[in-house]
């Protein structure tokens, strides 16, 4: 392989879904397996029927959500149709000795229908692509692995460098034989993955299930190494990521993690990691991924352990920490006896009379001041969000004593009463995706600027830039068009400057 070529990859994603099977794509330009296609080119894709033009996705607003790692490997142009709406074309500028993998996973017609399986297309810039294949069986025991999409990565998917795609094909029908042909000798990652759920694009921290080549199943993506001949053998199955578990299931491994930093770590929040989908925990009281939050008195600081059935993330830079709260039992009342309260006691009718967009839920001491008037309960707080039709927003909470599992009926409102000081709260949840909460007090009134950025200080959103009233103060952050990563958000409010870090994870 020359040291000069280089791999990169766009992915077309488009609203799809698998209830009709008659809409395809039926030819591209360039076609499948060119070679020496010109640096500047047209791209096109042709389907069976019309297509409907009047889709809208991403920042570029065209009728097709676009994702191309990296964009240094070429450059979009216009977009036009033909007369009769059945193709797509792009004017595109390529990068010299570049191979690209294409893959449209989904259109809609003028009708309405989805497309009825994926379409990959593998071409290069430079003279020649690949000889070789590399093949094998997908398996997945809960739905049929036809329409998934192969893909040969030079990274691993899942590791710290960055990863493109060499290579790719569609797995065509029910036995999952696939075959990715135009592979150049090398070392590759096999990944797999499928657009379940129909909505155009691949979340495998949601429902759309992933594989990757693990013969020694440790649950870690292994290379293959293609040389001189073709690879056959490489057999993978879909598996759904991240399974729904109770709060507790989890405990025994967040502890033994926070234990590392600090022998006398507390446990004194638990809370749900928010989904893409925005219902966060199940009504059988569980979920996909759990945040633990310790406190070390000893030290003085705090850890933050993320744990899900595929990952754990630990960060002990958290600030702003309540240090004082009172800390969780290890038998605490677990998460699906909390839900099954709460689902008895007012968040059933809530969820058949309301438009329901979020259900979350939240442990620990912190609360029970600010919701009970009662410092010494240790809780459980179910929450249930709805939006109105005037587009507001209805928010219904149940408390759950978390060591008797009783439902608590003595909630008092909240007081209110003036902040002696400025202060700015850690953002809740964090990690978060798509919304946090972001407290502030100040003694008097002030002009108030909260703002988020990102790592290099480039501003990526305002929050408020106004007067604000003498008080406690929350804002809702919603962070849907930021990329997963760290972030900072910073209050300025007279001479009160102060700044924390906030996360966003997909």
């Amino acid at each position: 392989m020359k040291s000069s070529l280089i791999f990169c990859i766009g992915f077309i994603f488009l609203s799809t879904s698998a209830a009709f099977s008659q809409f395809v794509v039926t030819s591209s330009l360039p076609a499948d397996g060119a070679e020496s296609v010109p640096l500047s080119t047209t791209l096109s894709f042709t389907f069976n029927a019309p297509l409907d033009t009047t889709m809208r996705y991403g920042k570029l607003q065209y009728p097709i959500s676009l994702q191309t790692p990296p964009f240094d490997c070429l450059i979009f142009g216009t977009v036009s149709y033909s007369p009769d709406l059945t193709t797509i074309s792009f004017e595109i500028t390529h990068t010299a000795n570049t191979d690209f993998v294409w893959a449209v996973i989904g259109a809609r017609n003028k009708a309405g229908q989805p497309l009825s399986q994926p379409y990959v297309m593998n071409y290069t810039t430079s003279a020649n692509l690949g000889t070789r294949s590399v093949s094998g069986t997908i398996t997945f025991e809960e739905v049929d692995p036809a329409n998934a999409i192969v893909a040969l990565f030079d990274h691993a998917l899942f590791g710290e460098e960055k990863s493109s795609v060499l290579a790719g094909a569609v797995v065509p029908n029910s036995s999952g034989i696939y075959t990715v042909n135009y592979v150049r000798d090398g070392v590759y990652w096999p990944i797999v993955i499928k657009d379940t759920d129909g909505d155009g694009e691949y979340n495998p921290m949601g429902n759309d299930p992933i594989g990757f080549y693990d013969p020694n199943q440790d649950w870690q993506p292994d290379s293959v190494v293609v040389s001189g001949v073709n690879l056959t053998g490489i057999d993978m199955k879909l598996r759904r990521l991240f399974q729904p578990v109770t709060a507790m299931t989890y405990l025994d491994t967040a502890t033994v993690i926070a234990k590392q930093y600090a022998p006398d770590q507390e446990l004194q929040i638990i809370f749900v990691h928010a989904d893409p989908k925005g219902i966060d925990v199940g009504l059988d009281g569980t979920a996909p991924m759990w945040v633990y939050q310790f406190y070390s008195p000893s030290l003085q600081f705090a850890t933050m352990v993320l744990v899900s059935s595929f990952f754990t993330m630990a960060d002990t830079t958290m600030t702003g920490f309540p240090s004082k709260a009172k800390a969780i039992p290890e038998n605490f009342v677990d998460s699906d006896i909390a839900m099954a309260v709460a689902d008895a006691n007012g968040g059933h009718d809530f969820e058949a009379q309301h438009n329901i967009v979020r259900r979350t839920l939240y442990g620990g001491n912190m609360w029970s001041e600010h919701f009970l008037q009662d410092s010494t309960k240790i809780i459980w707080v179910a929450e249930y969000e709805a939006i109105e039709p005037d587009s507001s927003s209805l928010i219904f909470r149940v408390f759950i004593d978390m060591i008797t599992g009783d439902l608590i009926t003595d909630v008092q409102e909240p007081r209110i009463s003036s902040p002696r000081a400025y202060s700015l709260s850690q953002n809740y949840p964090n990690p978060f995706n798509p919304t946090t909460i972001i407290r502030f007090s100040l003694p008097r009134p002030e002009k108030v600027m909260l703002a988020v950025f990102d790592l290099l200080g480039k501003e990526v959103a305002i929050l408020l830039d106004e007067e604000v009233d003498a008080g406690e103060h929350s804002v809702i952050f919603n962070s849907k068009n930021l990329a997963t990563g760290v972030y900072f958000y910073r209050i300025q409010a007279g001479t009160f400057v102060k700044t924390k870090k906030l996360i966003v994870l997909r």
